[in-house]
């Protein structure tokens, strides 16, 4: 059995992250970026390959990461800009009227897919970690609900979407 030192397994940080503590950079989605809510970190998954025994099955890692989805809430504006952002290129990879819509969006200067960060911020909101996403793309984009019968004139109208890309990578502060 290895000893060690209880003072040497102290953390050097001991600071807590905070939910608002966050900034997601699409530079693709430019509007989306300012208006971002909330988003998640997604989670990944290594699969399992099982050995066979004569008495158990052995587990052993597997060769292939699975990642979730990146889902984020947003504020809709109030002409639409942020959501229309998402929508037109969720037109132009799917091209629901015409192959037209799919050569634009080819000749973009961002092509089919973007990359984008979310960086998370210390408690005095400087950047302390990046997480740089590949070759994303949007796969779902949420509705827009309008309301008359809400007892706050003022509630704020959000929606959601969801994106794929290939991975992920973590950038350290002196990375970023």
């Amino acid at each position: 059995m290895v000893e060690q030192n209880p003072l040497e397994r102290q953390p050097s940080n001991t600071d807590g992250t905070r939910a608002p503590n966050f900034q997601v950079v699409f530079a693709r989605m430019p509007i989306t970026t300012y208006f971002c809510q909330s988003a998640v970190i997604p989670g990944l998954t290594l699969g399992v390959a099982d050995f066979p025994t004569p008495f158990v099955n052995i587990p052993e890692p597997g060769e292939i990461l699975v990642f979730e989805s990146f889902n984020a809430t947003f504020e809709v504006t109030e002409d639409l800009a942020n959501w229309k952002e998402i929508s037109d290129w969720m037109f132009g990879l799917g091209f629901p009227k015409e192959f037209g819509q799919f050569r634009t969006l080819d000749d973009s200067d961002f092509k089919l897919k973007s990359d984008f960060t979310l960086q998370i911020l210390t408690n005095a909101l400087n950047p302390c970690k990046e997480i740089r996403f590949y070759d994303g793309f949007p796969v779902s984009l949420g509705s827009v609900e309008y309301n008359t019968t809400s007892a706050d004139s003022g509630e704020i109208v959000t929606s959601t979407f969801e994106m794929r890309y290939s991975h992920y990578e973590f950038k350290e502060r002196g990375e970023i």
